[in-house]
């Protein structure tokens, strides 16, 4: 066995009462491949997966317990294998990259199988660009790739950089769901001791404003994130977490994995297939009532109303009316015992409609250079304080550059029982990572906190004046259906600064007879002229109105410093 982790008596423990799960020791130490070991052993006909083959019209629920989904991990271990070769002691294990669009069962079939190997695995997300998929490669230096099949588009574009490399990278396939969980005997690997301080896998940044960078993950890290549950405030044993739209090549996938692994926590989704069906409202709806989930895990998206911004015509505005405006599923995912979310802020306006209809929204935090933060699975429902969580015991927060009002920037000191894939400053004598997270304690319970902005979206406005997180009150703007952009600006006047907004709309057909002039002149005023401008002034007034009603004097938007980018100007 490896050393064992320095880690505190749980306040948690997880399946105490279930007769099909066994809780995996907490010391002496196992690692990832060793927890799966020993679920095959212990907890063979406890579920790991629920899904219905066609939730849209009431098939059958399928149980893969977790004696088939750790074969199913043996056998994707014993392909990877063949295509490598045997593991030898003191040889540098060469990277795995997993680049694939795959349901959430199969991706976190793969994503253990690799592991399980003995390999360190790069989870490369579907979403990346030719151009960052290359310099992934290249960068981490990963020399074999795991692919799903009939996903023409990634092998595609797979292909192209491949070509451009200087460095071949082979490519193998996932084997097919029939392969997975066919009848026949399972030869089980070699098995694999990883220690704390050994690399297990590497996640990359979104690399939306640069290429995106890599984050390597200990078997320390791992351990954190696994044993997370047992640090919280609830048993979740047994319980449904539905995660059919969530992205799986990051923090989230793993966490579905290792909370599975370590709390007995059922994961549901869509039917192993390939290629995987795309999430819509519909199927992922389906997915939660069909599987009868207990937790929701949901992008932002499908919360709130998303207005489709195209050409008008006969007056028809096109308009996707989302779960928030369904008072039907509002009142089932307020019977849920937590509907989750992570990755970005939700709006506020958005989580407070949910919330006083009583949805238990429960907020993530986490990075991919930190994991999990926050205690995941509360005990009370926070009604209105969704916003605010509590730290994990398990993590040493501290702040820097505290503002009067409780604000500053979250700092993560390295400790026996966490640490980050990378440091950036000293705290105490300390290695630490200063996150860039701007978080705010709760003026009445201490103990509680929320998160602001990344400290690069705040900017002084005008001469020796406040700080404004012009970012998030840009998207704030942004949520209107019909603005595709907003830019704030500061304009001095005399000796004070006027605070507007550019605005470009989602569309340009401004035809009528001096539509544009009659829309620059009153965009503050409510107005009823063609069918077009009076659409745009039914959302685009309501927007501007809640923008000023919520935030900070400085940052109030006027008409006299605001403009609309439209050509001819």
């Amino acid at each position: 066995m490896s050393q064992d982790p320095q880690i505190p008596i749980p306040s948690c423990t997880q399946g105490m009462g279930s007769k099909t799960f066994k809780s995996p020791p907490l010391t002496p130490y196992l690692s990832t491949p060793e927890i799966f070991d020993w679920h095959f052993k212990n907890s063979r006909h406890h579920p790991f997966y629920v899904y219905q083959e066609d939730a849209a019209h009431g098939s059958k629920i399928t149980t893969v317990a977790w004696e088939d989904a750790v074969k199913a991990i043996y056998r994707i271990a014993n392909s990877v294998t063949r295509n490598l070769g045997s593991l030898k002691d003191g040889i540098t294990k060469p990277l795995v990259g997993l680049y694939c669009s795959s349901e959430s069962l199969t991706y976190m079939l793969a994503m253990i199988g690799v592991i399980r190997a003995g390999f360190p695995l790069f989870l490369i997300s579907d979403r990346t660009s030719p151009a960052s998929l290359e310099h992934l490669i290249v960068k981490s230096g990963v020399t074999h790739i795991l692919i799903n099949d009939n996903d023409q588009k990634l092998s595609t574009r797979l292909w192209g950089v491949r070509r451009n490399l200087k460095e071949d990278v082979t490519v193998s396939i996932i084997p097919s769901r029939s392969e997975l969980f066919g009848n026949g005997e399972t030869e089980v690997p070699a098995p694999v001791q990883p220690s704390l301080e050994d690399q297990c896998l590497i996640i990359h940044s979104s690399g939306s404003t640069a290429l995106p960078e890599l984050n390597r993950w200990t078997h320390r890290m791992m351990h954190n994130v696994l044993w997370h549950t047992w640090y919280g405030e609830k048993d979740i044993c047994g319980e449904v977490m539905s995660t059919p739209a969530i992205p799986m090549g990051g923090p989230t996938g793993i966490m579905q994995a290792l909370f599975a692994a370590s709390s007995g926590v059922i994961i549901s989704g869509f039917p192993p297939s390939s290629p995987p069906p795309s999430p819509t409202l519909e199927n992922v709806w389906n997915s939660i009532i069909a599987t009868r989930a207990t937790y929701g895990f949901i992008p932002h998206s499908f919360l709130a109303v998303r207005i489709i911004a195209a050409p008008i015509q006969a007056g028809l505005l096109p308009c996707n009316q989302i779960w928030l405006e369904d008072d039907d599923k509002v009142e089932k995912l307020a019977k849920l015992q937590g509907v989750m979310f992570a990755g970005a802020p939700l709006s506020k306006d958005v989580g407070d409609k949910l919330a006083v209809k009583g949805v238990n929204v429960m907020t993530l935090y986490g990075s991919s250079e930190a994991g999990l933060l926050n205690k995941a699975f509360t005990s009370k429902n926070r009604g209105m304080d969704w916003e605010w969580f509590t730290f994990h015991p398990l993590i040493y927060p501290t702040f820097r550059n505290k503002s009067e009002d409780g604000v500053g920037e979250l700092v993560l000191k390295t400790g026996a029982t966490h640490t980050t894939t990378r440091t950036n400053t000293v705290v105490d004598g300390v290695p630490a990572y200063a996150t860039g997270d701007l978080l705010e304690r709760h003026p009445t319970f201490p103990s509680l906190w929320r998160f602001v902005s990344r400290v690069t979206d705040q900017e002084t406005i005008g001469a020796g004046g406040p700080k404004i997180n012009v970012v998030a009150l840009a998207k704030m703007i942004m949520t209107d259906p019909l603005i595709s952009g907003a830019v704030l600006v500061s304009q001095s006047v005399g000796v004070s600064n006027v605070f507007g907004v550019i605005i470009e709309p989602a569309h340009n057909d401004f035809s009528g007879p001096d539509a544009l002039e009659i829309f620059k002149a009153n965009i503050w005023q409510v107005w009823a002229g063609t069918i077009l401008l009076g659409l745009l002034r039914q959302y685009f007034r309501p927007t501007i109105e809640r923008y000023n009603a919520i935030t900070h004097d400085p940052a109030r938007v006027f008409k006299s410093g605001s403009a609309v980018s439209i050509e001819p100007w």
